[in-house]
């Protein structure tokens, strides 16, 4: 997966991201990771490919959250909500995706 920052700011700015993955079964919270700070030029964009463990399951939660300077609440969050399968023909996992956008004040 691609993950990605991109600023129409007319300053420099610096951002973290953190990334938090929650099966709804029993298994509660599966993982997690961060990254950063990053610090931004004007317009800029900042990319990185981000690798994680997929389990097989229905209704897993994956919470994006971008945060800017030291702040603890987030700018911006973003959702997703994957079923996912092992594929029966190759050795690869069948994904589909729900997403929803949060802007947070």
């Amino acid at each position: 997966m691609m993950v990605g920052i991109a600023t129409a700011n007319k300053r420099r700015q610096t951002y973290r991201v953190a990334v938090q993955v929650e099966n709804r079964g029993d298994r509660g919270i599966s993982g997690g990771w961060g990254g950063g700070p990053y610090t931004l030029q004007p317009d800029a964009t900042w990319r990185a490919q981000s690798t994680g463990r997929c389990l097989s399951g229905q209704d897993q939660m994956v919470e994006f959250l971008l945060l800017m300077d030291d702040s603890p609440k987030p700018y911006r969050s973003l959702r997703l909500w994957l079923d996912v399968k092992r594929s029966t023909t190759t050795p690869f996992f069948q994904v589909s995706v729900r997403a929803r956008l949060i802007g947070c004040a």
